[in-house]
Protein backbone atom coordinates (compact mmCIF):
# COMPACT_ATOMS: atom_id res chain seq x y z
CA UNK A 1 0.00 0.00 0.00
CA UNK A 2 1.59 3.30 -0.87
CA UNK A 3 2.38 5.28 2.45
CA UNK A 4 1.24 8.86 1.30
CA UNK A 5 -1.17 10.01 -1.26
CA UNK A 6 -0.26 10.95 -4.44
CA UNK A 7 -1.76 14.38 -4.30
CA UNK A 8 0.90 15.12 -1.55
CA UNK A 9 3.65 14.38 -3.47
CA UNK A 10 2.60 16.40 -6.38
CA UNK A 11 1.80 19.20 -4.25
CA UNK A 12 5.44 18.84 -2.67
CA UNK A 13 7.24 18.80 -6.08
CA UNK A 14 4.77 21.93 -7.12
CA UNK A 15 5.85 23.78 -3.73
CA UNK A 16 9.60 23.11 -3.90
CA UNK A 17 10.30 22.54 -7.40
CA UNK A 18 12.74 19.95 -6.98
CA UNK A 19 12.50 15.87 -6.73
CA UNK A 20 16.10 14.03 -6.08
CA UNK A 21 16.74 11.25 -8.60
CA UNK A 22 19.94 9.18 -7.55
CA UNK A 23 21.41 5.85 -7.68
CA UNK A 24 24.39 4.89 -6.63
CA UNK A 25 25.34 0.94 -6.45
CA UNK A 26 27.14 1.38 -2.74
CA UNK A 27 24.05 1.85 0.62
CA UNK A 28 26.70 3.75 2.27
CA UNK A 29 26.99 6.59 -0.56
CA UNK A 30 22.68 6.11 -0.91
CA UNK A 31 22.68 7.00 2.74
CA UNK A 32 24.64 10.07 2.90
CA UNK A 33 23.19 11.13 -0.16
CA UNK A 34 19.82 10.84 1.59
CA UNK A 35 20.48 12.42 4.77
CA UNK A 36 22.39 15.81 2.67
CA UNK A 37 19.25 15.84 1.14
CA UNK A 38 16.92 15.62 4.30
CA UNK A 39 19.28 18.05 5.83
CA UNK A 40 18.98 20.79 3.30
CA UNK A 41 14.95 20.12 3.73
CA UNK A 42 14.29 18.00 1.13
CA UNK A 43 11.11 15.88 1.72
CA UNK A 44 10.85 13.40 -1.54
CA UNK A 45 13.72 11.33 -2.90
CA UNK A 46 12.97 9.08 -6.27
CA UNK A 47 15.68 6.29 -6.17
CA UNK A 48 16.65 4.65 -9.23
CA UNK A 49 15.75 0.81 -10.31
CA UNK A 50 18.93 1.22 -12.48
CA UNK A 51 21.60 -1.09 -10.67
CA UNK A 52 21.80 -4.79 -10.41
CA UNK A 53 21.24 -4.73 -6.85
CA UNK A 54 18.58 -1.49 -6.71
CA UNK A 55 15.69 -3.39 -5.27
CA UNK A 56 17.83 -4.26 -2.39
CA UNK A 57 19.35 -0.90 -1.72
CA UNK A 58 15.71 0.49 -2.02
CA UNK A 59 14.62 -2.26 0.84
CA UNK A 60 17.18 -0.75 3.37
CA UNK A 61 16.93 2.72 2.33
CA UNK A 62 13.31 2.25 3.17
CA UNK A 63 14.08 1.14 6.54
CA UNK A 64 16.45 4.01 6.89
CA UNK A 65 14.06 6.05 6.35
CA UNK A 66 11.49 4.54 8.49
CA UNK A 67 13.34 4.50 11.36
CA UNK A 68 15.48 8.11 10.96
CA UNK A 69 13.43 9.96 8.50
CA UNK A 70 9.82 9.70 8.96
CA UNK A 71 8.48 12.23 7.10
CA UNK A 72 10.53 12.05 4.33
CA UNK A 73 8.63 10.29 0.87
CA UNK A 74 10.39 7.76 -0.87
CA UNK A 75 9.76 6.61 -4.50
CA UNK A 76 11.16 4.40 -6.68
CA UNK A 77 11.94 5.07 -10.49
CA UNK A 78 12.81 3.43 -13.78
CA UNK A 79 9.77 1.27 -13.43
CA UNK A 80 8.64 -0.67 -16.68
CA UNK A 81 6.15 -2.99 -15.69
CA UNK A 82 3.76 -3.71 -13.26
CA UNK A 83 5.32 -6.49 -11.87
CA UNK A 84 8.17 -4.53 -10.74
CA UNK A 85 5.92 -1.75 -9.71
CA UNK A 86 3.93 -3.98 -7.18
CA UNK A 87 7.84 -5.59 -6.00
CA UNK A 88 8.82 -1.80 -5.33
CA UNK A 89 5.01 -0.85 -3.90
CA UNK A 90 5.39 -3.83 -1.07
CA UNK A 91 8.72 -3.12 -0.95
CA UNK A 92 7.59 0.54 0.58
CA UNK A 93 7.06 2.61 -2.38
CA UNK A 94 5.30 5.99 -1.71
CA UNK A 95 5.27 6.61 -5.57
CA UNK A 96 6.31 5.27 -8.60
CA UNK A 97 8.01 6.94 -11.40
CA UNK A 98 8.02 5.07 -15.42
CA UNK A 99 10.37 6.26 -18.20
CA UNK A 100 7.44 5.40 -20.62
CA UNK A 101 3.77 5.25 -20.47
CA UNK A 102 2.38 1.82 -19.19
CA UNK A 103 -1.18 1.76 -17.60
CA UNK A 104 -0.97 -1.44 -16.36
CA UNK A 105 2.09 0.71 -13.78
CA UNK A 106 -0.30 3.07 -13.33
CA UNK A 107 -3.05 0.35 -12.06
CA UNK A 108 -0.15 -1.21 -9.76
CA UNK A 109 -0.85 1.86 -7.53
Amino acid sequence: MIRHLYDETINYVGETGLMTLFYNPDLSTCVQVLRGCYTAGIRIFEFANRGENAYTLFVALRSYIDMHLPDLSLGADTIYDSATAEKFIHAGADFIVGPILNPSVGCSM
